[in-house]
């Protein structure tokens, strides 16, 4: 029989990007979930919040678009299996012009772009995966596309 996992899931705290550190209110709370990991799908920012975060659970972490721009290097994927799941946990960002055609989108319409491109894309990157994680968008969602999960 297998046994139960809580996984707390993160992304786009952006450390030192957009504030000076993890809200300690942020910290407790996960600290008191009790979970056997800890999830990030990018934009840390700062290695301080991986360290922050090792301190209550084992912690998988990805390279964000922000990442990226302040030279900390992670890796793009990380894949798990928990309880017979394939899990992929990736940031979600693509490319630049993708990252510039979604503001250019939200400018235009004034409406975030749709999770579905990021689904598709993710999808067929990941065929394996029964549950993709990614961040990117700043929202929370739990969405099933083709019998895939999407947090």
């Amino acid at each position: 029989m297998s046994e139960f996992q809580k996984i707390v899931i993160i992304a786009d705290t952006h450390v030192g990007d957009r504030t000076d550190k993890l809200d300690p209110k942020l910290l407790e709370a996960i600290r008191n979930e009790k979970p056997n990991r800890i999830l990030h799908a990018g934009d840390v920012c700062k290695p301080e919040v991986i360290a922050s975060l090792g301190e209550i659970a084992p912690t998988l972490v990805v390279q964000g678009n922000r990442d990226w721009f302040l030279g900390y290097k992670l890796p793009k994927e990380e894949r798990l299996e928990v309880n017979g799941l394939k899990i992929t946990l990736a940031h979600g960002h693509f490319s630049i012009w993708h990252w510039f055609w979604n503001y250019v989108y939200l400018f235009l319409t004034q409406k975030p772009h749709t999770n579905r491109f990021f689904q598709q894309k993710l999808a067929k990157l990941y065929p394996d995966a029964d549950i993709i994680v990614y961040g990117h968008l700043h929202y929370p969602y739990d969405e099933m596309m083709d019998g895939k999960r999407f947090l």
